[in-house]
């Protein structure tokens, strides 16, 4: 057991390779999706996308719609998207809906909606909300 103890040690000291996959300078990811609320599209409304502060993420924040069907496109005003990296969301419906989603989805720290986001990986969503 000793003798695998320094070999597991430089694996973990290595990274696993995780620099490669939040390399700052690594070009915007577009990020697309669904979500559904109780098993329903959600007929519109927004999502937000905020750096998480327990990785030591940076200040990135992107907010985009989601139309009609549920679906949304994750792009800043560049058609970018997000830079790698991990992500809190917050999620409200068109406030001309006659009913809306519980206030904790409007909070990225209380809706416990998280991503990742990796470099040069396309991320595709599907957000199931109760």
């Amino acid at each position: 057991m000793k003798k695998w103890y320094p070999v597991f040690l430089c694996w973990l000291v290595a990274g696993c390779g995780t620099a490669e996959i939040f390399d700052a300078s690594a070009p915007p990811v577009q990020i697309s999706g669904r979500v559904l609320y109780r098993g329903y599209p959600l007929n519109g409304g927004w999502i937000v996308f905020s750096a998480d502060p327990d990785f030591g993420a940076g200040s990135d924040l992107l907010m985009t719609e989601i139309y009609s069907d549920g679906t949304f496109q994750a792009i800043d005003a560049t058609q970018s998207g997000l830079r790698p990296g991990y992500y809190r969301m917050a999620i409200t419906n068109h406030p001309s809906l006659q009913w809306s989603l519980p206030k904790r989805y409007a909070d990225p720290s209380a809706s416990g909606l998280k991503c990742m986001v990796e470099a040069n990986q396309p991320l595709r969503l599907r957000v199931e909300l109760e």
